[in-house]
């Protein structure tokens, strides 16, 4: 019982010294996408067939919980979605896809999910691609998963569009960590998200990967380099040529007045110096700053998803159509 009060104390302490830059009256407009980019991410609509299944042995009251596998002949392998729909009056509802962490697990997402139903909106929680990383593979495996990564997500979002219970000029897109970073790449190509939350994002990926702490990726990376023969320094240049899914790259066309940045001020995985790069870059929204570091960020997860929330507030049922009749001095759709 001792270590539950140690860890909710921590908790309270760590939620007592988050401070939050207010939204900004004005910020830089979203830039233009260079051709090349475009065309890098542009994907061919398909015919999906999906599998349902229940998830959870217990119904909820509150919404209901379905495991989805898409399907379609151009994908070696199913794409992945935990949906929690609300259980609200038939129509159409916003939605809110949410990424999660680089080992693909559902850790504090499903909270954003189950948290975004309880308010009326569709929480999708989006796997990547079941890919593991191969000592035998180049380099370049790591840029094949981001770029099938950010197609499969506009897939996705075809797909949403045909969902009878889906206000498609509704969707937006939580990601953590791995999944912030995702979110920025899809983010900045993807126009039919029209609203964002970047929870711990990173940059400069060459060199994160190359140099960072993290005691699971340090392993497995200094593993590769010494099998490939690999100094830290060759690896980050080839690295730095190799990665076209850079978030720096697509940063800019992002709209800083409908992003939500989060920033542990000790992240030892990203690099405080990476994480203030790609808030510059998408044009210093307004963000809530931690006093962690990148894992204890954790410890804040019930204060950031309260926040998450509220930003998406007026998508709740009844809300929306309160917010239509103050269209013109509202800064969302």
């Amino acid at each position: 019982m001792s270590r539950w009060w140690g860890r909710l104390a921590g908790a309270l302490l760590v939620c007592a010294g988050c401070a939050t830059i207010p939204f900004a009256s004005a910020g830089r407009p979203p830039q233009p996408l260079p051709a090349e980019v475009i065309s890098y991410y542009q994907h061919l609509p398909a015919t999906m067939t999906a599998r349902l299944e229940p998830l959870g042995s217990e119904p909820s009251s509150r919404w209901l919980a379905q495991r989805v596998a898409l399907e379609t002949p151009s994908l070696p392998q199913p794409i992945r979605l935990d949906w929690y729909a609300p259980r609200v009056p038939t129509g159409r509802h916003a939605a809110v896809l949410i990424f999660p962490i680089l080992w693909g697990n559902d850790l504090g997402v499903r909270d954003f999910a189950q948290g975004f139903a309880r308010q009326g909106i569709h929480g999708i929680i989006v796997y990547r691609p079941k890919d593991k990383f191969s000592m035998e593979k180049p380099l370049s495996q790591l840029e094949e998963h981001l770029h099938t990564s950010v197609l499969q997500v506009r897939q996705v979002i075809d797909w949403l569009e045909t969902q009878p219970s889906v206000d498609s000029q509704r969707l937006g897109s939580v990601g953590v960590s791995m999944g912030a970073t995702l979110n920025v790449l899809v983010a900045g190509v993807e126009p039919r998200l029209t609203r964002y939350v970047f929870c711990l994002p990173a940059s400069h990926i060459a060199h994160v990967i190359t140099t960072t702490k993290d005691r699971s990726i340090a392993k497995k990376r200094d593993e590769y380099f010494r099998r490939h023969g690999l100094t830290a320094s060759a690896a980050e240049a080839s690295l730095t040529e190799i990665l076209k899914s850079e978030p720096l790259r697509v940063a800019g066309a992002i709209d800083p007045g409908r992003s939500l940045v989060v920033i542990a001020l000790w992240d030892r995985v990203i690099g405080w110096r990476h994480s203030l790069a790609i808030w510059r870059a998408l044009g210093r929204p307004p963000t809530i700053w931690l006093p962690t570091g990148h894992y204890t960020s954790l410890l804040a997860l019930p204060y950031v998803k309260v926040k998450a929330l509220l930003f998406f507030e007026d998508w709740r049922p009844g809300r929306h159509r309160a917010a239509r009749l103050l269209q013109g001095n509202s800064r969302f759709p």
